[in-house]
């Protein structure tokens, strides 16, 4: 699966390009989702991504838990009751 796009004169397509690390982090989509402020969320095995619309560019939500040590992958988003994802 990968992930498409309709911007009103076509389809842009996404997908995962190995040597890009601005591209969608794996081709199989779990799920989408887009939050009440624009951000598009796509799950993947790895964890989650988020596209920025204004560059097409995949970017990797990553947290650092309490206390330090590694970052590790976000791998699910819930949205609150305003729409928000947390």
């Amino acid at each position: 699966m990968m992930a498409q796009r309709d911007d009103g004169t076509g389809f842009k397509i996404f997908r995962n390009k190995f040597s890009d690390s601005n591209s969608l982090v794996n081709n199989w989509i779990f799920a989408i989702n887009e939050d009440a402020i624009t951000k598009c969320m796509d799950s993947t095995p790895p964890g989650v991504c988020f596209l920025q619309y204004c560059s097409d560019k995949f970017y990797s939500a990553y947290y650092t838990p309490s206390g330090g040590g590694q970052r590790k992958n976000i791998v699910s988003v819930i949205r609150d009751i305003n729409g928000i994802a947390r």
